[in-house]
């Protein structure tokens, strides 16, 4: 694939982390369209950064809370 299929692939993988829809129904989909028939482990790679990215991303804010409530709770 591409970089730009690679891209593509990775923020359908992430966007659709967030639904409750099965997440690898749509990079089956997103295979068949641009005529990828085999899993690829380089893609597979990408889909799982894209899904970390996302994730931290969208909860930047929780997760910037609960660390620093940890660091409190650690040193008092």
């Amino acid at each position: 694939m591409s970089l730009l299929e690679n891209l593509l692939y990775g923020f359908i993988s992430g966007v659709s982390s967030f639904i409750p829809v099965s997440s690898y129904g749509h990079q089956a989909v997103f295979r068949q369209i641009i005529g990828q028939a085999q899993r690829n482990p380089i893609s597979d790679l990408f889909v799982h950064l894209a899904i970390i990215l996302s994730l931290l991303v969208c909860c930047n804010a929780d997760i910037n809370i609960y660390l620093r409530d940890f660091s409190n709770k650690r040193y008092s």
